[in-house]
């Protein structure tokens, strides 16, 4: 678990925290990204709410391609059509 300290600063009438740059790094959030707050047991939760892009999630798609149906549940030969699948 990675833990970074700041302070409840004070602008104007608002209070803020500040993000340090490699938090910033290490969770790919951007200026501008909207961050949802959750508070439960004296917690608080902090994630973004930004949808990730089709280039996202590709870079996350193996270099040989995703599995078939057949290796995903472990067949050893391609299952056969019955004639009314759509």
């Amino acid at each position: 678990m990675l833990k970074w300290i700041t302070k409840i600063r004070v602008e104007g009438d608002s209070r803020f925290i500040s993000l340090p740059e490699d938090l910033l790094r290490e969770t790919q959030w951007r200026i501008g990204d909207e961050l949802v707050l959750t508070v439960a047991d004296g917690y608080v939760e902090l994630h973004s709410n930004r949808k990730p892009s089709l280039k996202d999630l590709m870079a996350n798609v193996p270099e040989g391609g995703l599995p078939s149906v057949e290796e995903l549940i472990g067949l050893s030969s391609p299952i056969k059509a019955v004639g009314r699948e759509v």
